[in-house]
C-alpha cells in the first residue's frame, strides 16, 4: 500500500482510505488526523448496513460509485469539523476474477468548495443536489447546513425555494423574479479530452445523487452590467430617430403631392378588402353549409342501409312462414309455424321502434342509454333470419356471459352491432362444416369486453386489413353485400367511446373483440 499511501500523503485532499471485504468489515483504515494532517491507521469498523456498502457491493467491474456529498460521521456521529466528504467506492477482484470486497476513498471537499466560492463576488454561486438543497454556495450560509441540528441554522433556507426541480433537468439560462440564472447539471461520464485520464476515461460513473451549478446575477449586479448597453442603445435610437426626422423633412414635399392619389389608392382597396371579407365570409358559409349537407347525406346513407338491412332479415322470414302455413297441410304444422310467425312479427315491431329511436338521434343527435340484456338481444336478432328459425342450416349461436350479462349502451346501436355480427357469420359460413356464433363476455383492465367468433371463411388481414372497417369495401364477391356492415358497425360503437378490433384467418374463421372503454 506504501505507493497510494505516498499518493495521499501529498494531497490533502484525500482523508481516508479504507478497504472492506464482502461482509461490511473493514480490513484497513487510513485516515488524515485532524490536528496533524498526517495519516494515521484508524480504528476498523463494520459498515455492513451503510447505504454506500451496499451500494458498493453491487458495482460491475469498471463501475465507480459516488456517494452524496455530506458532512462526515464517524459511528453515527457528525465530527466537530464538520468537513465536507464524498466516498468514491470501486470494486476489488483476485487474479481468478473473484470479487473480494470494495475500496472506499473520502475525499475532503473543502478546498474544492473554496475554489467554487471566491471565483464568484458580486454575484451567487450554488452547488445544489436533485432536490435543490443547498450544498455549497458563496452567500453566508454554511456548506451541507441542512444536516445541522443546532437551532440557530435551522432558522436559515437551506433549499434554492426561487427554482423547481423541473429547472434542473436541461442546462439553461433563463430570467427568474428579475435575476439571471445560469444552470449546468454535472455529467461526471462525459468524455473531457485531454483533461481526462485514461483510467477514468474506462469507467462507468454511478452517482447517487445529481449536482448542479447554479449562477444567479442578481437584480442590481444584472442592472450595472446591462446600463452601458442600455445607454448605448439609447444613444443610437437618438441619432437614428434624428435622421429620420432630417430625412422626412426633405421629402415631405413630394410626399404631399402623391397624398391625394394615395388616399385614393387606399379607399379603393379598402373597397375591395370589404368585397374580399363578404365573399370570404360567403365562402365559409357555403363551405359549412356543404360540410353539413355531407354529413347528412351520410347520415341518411347509414340510415336507409340501417333500415333495409334489419328489416330485409325479419320481413324475408315473414314472407318464408306466411308460405309455408299457406302450404300447410295439418294443424299441427300451422300451431308449429304460428309462434314463429309472432315471433317474426314482434321483432318487426321492435324494429320499427329501433328506427323511430334513431330517426330522433339523427335530429336531436343525442343517442338514448339504457341497461341492456345481452342475451334478450342476441335471442332477439335470432329470430330475424328465417334460416335459424326454421332450422334450416347447420349453424348453432352459443353464450357464453358468466363475466357479465348487462350492458348500459344503446339498445339500437347494440342491436344493429350483433345483428350485422351474426348476419355476415351466416353469410360467410363454410357448407362443409358445422358452423357456429359464440357471444362471450369477459373484463381485461376493469372494462367489459365482448368477443364474437365464428368459424366461417375468414379473411386474410395481410390483404385487406388496412381497408376492413372502411365504406363499400367487400371481400367476398361471391356473396351479395353493399360493404357497409363492418363500416356502420365502427361507427356506431366509436361514437360511445367503445372499439372494435378482429382476429381473422382464411378458411379457419374471425373473432371480433369489442372494448367499452367507459361502460
Amino acid at each position: 500500500m506504501n505507493p497510494y499511501l505516498d499518493i495521499m500523503k501529498g494531497i490533502s485532499d484525500y482523508y481516508q482510505f479504507r478497504y472492506i471485504d464482502s461482509t461490511g468489515q473493514e480490513l484497513l483504515r487510513i485516515e488524515r488526523d485532524g490536528k496533524t494532517q498526517k495519516l494515521v491507521e484508524g480504528k476498523l469498523q463494520n459498515k455492513a448496513g451503510r447505504k454506500y456498502f451496499e451500494r458498493g457491493t453491487k458495482l460491475k467491474h469498471g463501475e465507480i460509485y459516488l456517494s452524496e456529498i455530506n458532512l462526515n460521521r464517524e459511528n453515527g456521529q457528525l465530527e466537530e469539523s464538520r468537513l465536507p466528504v464524498i466516498r468514491a467506492i470501486a470494486p476489488i477482484y483476485s487474479e481468478s476474477g473473484d470479487k473480494l470486497g470494495i475500496v472506499v476513498i473520502n475525499f475532503n471537499l473543502t478546498n474544492l468548495l473554496n475554489r467554487l466560492k471566491v471565483q464568484l463576488t458580486e454575484s451567487n454561486f450554488y452547488l445544489v443536489d436533485q432536490n435543490l438543497r443547498i450544498v455549497s454556495t458563496n452567500t453566508d450560509l454554511p456548506d451541507l447546513g441542512y444536516e445541522l441540528q443546532d437551532s440557530s441554522f435551522l432558522k436559515k433556507k437551506y433549499v434554492l425555494e426561487e427554482l423547481s426541480p423541473a429547472s434542473l433537468k436541461n442546462d439553461s439560462t433563463f430570467m427568474h423574479s428579475g435575476s439571471l440564472w445560469c444552470v449546468r447539471t454535472l455529467n461526471l461520464n462525459q468524455d473531457y479530452g485531454e483533461n481526462k485520464s485514461n483510467y477514468i476515461s474506462d469507467k462507468v460513473v454511478r452517482t447517487a445523487s445529481s449536482w448542479t451549478v447554479i449562477h444567479q446575477v442578481p437584480r442590481p449586479l444584472l442592472r450595472t452590467i446591462l446600463w452601458p448597453l442600455y445607454r448605448n442603445i439609447i444613444l443610437v435610437n437618438v441619432l437614428a430617430f434624428g435622421l429620420l426626422i432630417i430625412c422626412s423633412t426633405i421629402f415631405v414635399k413630394k410626399e404631399s403631392d402623391k397624398k391625394f392619389f394615395y388616399k385614393e389608392l387606399d379607399a379603393k382597396n379598402q373597397r375591395l378588402e370589404y368585397k374580399r371579407e363578404t365573399l370570404k365570409v360567403a365562402n365559409e358559409s357555403l363551405n359549412a353549409l356543404n360540410l353539413r349537407l355531407e354529413k347528412r347525406n351520410q347520415q341518411l346513407e347509414e340510415f336507409n342501409y340501417l333500415v333495409s338491412h334489419n328489416l330485409r332479415a325479419p320481413i324475408t322470414s315473414m314472407s318464408l312462414i306466411v308460405e309455408l302455413i299457406s302450404e300447410a297441410k295439418s294443424l299441427d304444422e300451422l300451431k308449429n309455424l304460428t309462434p314463429k310467425l309472432c315471433k317474426v312479427t314482434d321483432n318487426i315491431t321492435d324494429i320499427t321502434e329501433d328506427i323511430k329511436e334513431y330517426v330522433t338521434i339523427l335530429n336531436n343527435k343525442q343517442v338514448k342509454l339504457e341497461e341492456i340484456n345481452i342475451l334478450s338481444v342476441i335471442e332477439s336478432c335470432k329470430s330475424d333470419f328465417a334460416d335459424l328459425l326454421l332450422d334450416k342450416i347447420d349453424f348453432k349461436i352459443d353464450c357464453d356471459l358468466q363475466a357479465w350479462d348487462k350492458l348500459y349502451f344503446s339498445r339500437f346501436y347494440f342491436k344493429s352491432v350483433v345483428q350485422n355480427l351474426m348476419s355476415n357469420a351466416i353469410k360467410y359460413r363454410r357448407e362443409e362444416v358445422a358452423s357456429y356464433l359464440l357471444f362471450r363476455t369477459t373484463y381485461e383492465d376493469g372494462v367489459k369486453v365482448l368477443y364474437v367468433k365464428d368459424n366461417g371463411r375468414g379473411i386474410n388481414l395481410d390483404l385487406h386489413g388496412a381497408n376492413l372497417f372502411k365504406l363499400y369495401k367487400r371481400f367476398h364477391r361471391d356473396v351479395s353485400g353493399k360493404g357497409m356492415g363492418l363500416f356502420i358497425v365502427k361507427s356506431q360503437l366509436e361514437s360511445l367511446d367503445a372499439e372494435i378490433t378482429i382476429i381473422s384467418k382464411e378458411h379457419e374463421g374471425s373473432e371480433f373483440k369489442i372494448k367499452f372503454n367507459k361502460i
